[in-house]
C-alpha cells in the first residue's frame, strides 16, 4: 500500500516538473516556509535563554507520546504519572501510521527518533504540497492555486507540519484521498484513505467525502449495482476504514482492548462526549483568550465548510464541517490546531478572495506575523498552541 501511495504520490512530481516554473514556485513555498519556522524557532530558544538544541525546541506535548511510540512501541500498561491524576495514560491514543514509519526509518539508518520523525514530517508536508498544487490548478485559476499554496505554507500553525506531529501525513493522505477520487482513480484515493484512518481516526469522516465524490460520477443507482465501473469507487469506499480496523485489531490483541485509543482518553479528561454546540459556545464565553480563540477556530471551520457546499464542493465542504464538530464534542482543547490545518479551509479562502490581490497579500503578511508569535508560544511550552 504505501509503495503504491509514494509512486502515485511521485508521478505528480514528475508531471509538475513538465513546467518548470511550477516546480520551482512549489520548491520555493516549501523551503522558504521551512525555513522560516525552523530559524523562528531557533531564534525564540535562543533569545529566551532555553538550552535546548532546535530539534527538541520543537518537540512539545504529544511529540514525547510519539517518541515513546517510535522508541519502544506501544505500552502493554498504562503507566503512572503525578501529570494525569484522573486516570494513568498510554500511548495507545495515538495512532501508528506516522510513529511506525518513523521507527522504520529510524531503525535501518541509525538516526534518532525524533530526527526522522521530522524527515516523515517534512517529506509528507512537501509531497503534500505538491497535490495541493495540482488540486488547486485543476479547479481554479493559477494564481489562485499558487495563493492557496502559500496560505497552507505560512499559515499560523503550519509550524505543525515540521514538527514530530501527524498534521504532515493527515495532510497528505486527505489532499491524495480527494485529488484521485476526483480524478476517478478510486482505488488509489481508497489506499490514500486507508492510511488517513491508520494516521488518525478523524479521517475515517472521508468516507462521505468519497460518497458524495462517487454518487456525482456515477449515480447513486450504478454505485448500488456496481455498474458503469463504479465497482472502484465501492471498493475505495470499503478501503476507507481499513487503517482505522487494522489498529483496532492490533489494539485488541495487545492489550485486550480494541477501543483502549477512546479509553485512555479519560486521562487528558476526554472521556465524556459533548454536544459540540453547548461546547462552542461555552468555549466561547469563558474568560480566558484561549477559549475564545478555540470557539472562533471551530466557527470559522463550519463557515468555511458551508461556503465550500454551497460553492459546489460539498466533498471538500464536508471536511472542515464533520473536522469541527466531532473534536469539540471529544477533545476540543486542540481544536485550533484541527481546524486550522485542514486544507479546505484554505481552499475556502481562495476562492472567497478571487481578484483581490491586495487583500491575498495582505492575509500572507498577517498570517507570517501570526505564525511567527505561534512558534515562540509552541517553543515556550504555552498550552494555547496545541
Amino acid at each position: 500500500m504505501l509503495s503504491l501511495i509514494l509512486r502515485r504520490t511521485s508521478d505528480q512530481v514528475t508531471r509538475i516538473k513538465s513546467n518548470y516554473s511550477d516546480l520551482r514556485f512549489v520548491l520555493s513555498a516549501f523551503f522558504i516556509s521551512r525555513l522560516f519556522v525552523w530559524i523562528t524557532a531557533f531564534l525564540f530558544e535562543y533569545f529566551t535563554g532555553g538550552h535546548r538544541t532546535l530539534p527538541w525546541a520543537m518537540c512539545n506535548w504529544d511529540c514525547h507520546w510519539y517518541l515513546t511510540i517510535i522508541n519502544a512501541g506501544y505500552h502493554s500498561a498504562p503507566i503512572i504519572t503525578p501529570h494525569h491524576p484522573t486516570s494513568d495514560p498510554a500511548n495507545w491514543a495515538f495512532f501508528p501510521f506516522f510513529p511506525v514509519l518513523s521507527g522504520l526509518i529510524a531503525n535501518p539508518t541509525g538516526m534518532s527518533g525524533l530526527m526522522s520523525a521530522y524527515w516523515v514530517s517534512n517529506l509528507s508536508f512537501f509531497f503534500a504540497l505538491i497535490l495541493l498544487f495540482q488540486y488547486s490548478r485543476k479547479l481554479f485559476s493559477e494564481e489562485t492555486a499558487r495563493f492557496i499554496v502559500l496560505a497552507i505554507a505560512f499559515s499560523p500553525f503550519s509550524y505543525y507540519f515540521s514538527a514530530a506531529y501527524t498534521e504532515s501525513p493527515y495532510f497528505l493522505f486527505m489532499i491524495g484521498a480527494l485529488y484521485f477520487a476526483r480524478e476517478s482513480a478510486w482505488i488509489t484515493a481508497g489506499l490514500f484513505a486507508a492510511a488517513l484512518t491508520a494516521t488518525r481516526n478523524l479521517g475515517v469522516t472521508v468516507f462521505f467525502s468519497f460518497l458524495i465524490l462517487a454518487v456525482k460520477q456515477f449515480g447513486f443507482r450504478s454505485l448500488i449495482r456496481l455498474q458503469a465501473g463504479s465497482h472502484r469507487a465501492v471498493l475505495a469506499l470499503a478501503l476507507v476504514p481499513l487503517g482505522l480496523f487494522g489498529y483496532l485489531f492490533y489494539l485488541n490483541h495487545h492489550v485486550g482492548d480494541a477501543l483502549a485509543f477512546l479509553h485512555v482518553q479519560a486521562a487528558w479528561g476526554n472521556e465524556k462526549l459533548g454536544n459540540p454546540l453547548i461546547v462552542m459556545w461555552r468555549a466561547m464565553t469563558e474568560q480566558a483568550l484561549s477559549g475564545k480563540f478555540r470557539a472562533g477556530s471551530g466557527i470559522l471551520g463550519i463557515l468555511a465548510g458551508i461556503y465550500l457546499w454551497r460553492r459546489g464542493f460539498a466533498a471538500e465542504g464536508l471536511i472542515p464541517i464533520l473536522g469541527t464538530l466531532i473534536p469539540f464534542a471529544v477533545r476540543p482543547n486542540s481544536m485550533q490546531r484541527y481546524v486550522l490545518t485542514l486544507f479546505p479551509v484554505f481552499v475556502a479562502l481562495g476562492m472567497l478572495t478571487e481578484n483581490r490581490n491586495k487583500l491575498r497579500r495582505g492575509i500572507l503578511i498577517a498570517f507570517v506575523i501570526i505564525c511567527a508569535y505561534f512558534i515562540g508560544a509552541f517553543v515556550g511550552g504555552r498550552g494555547f498552541t496545541t
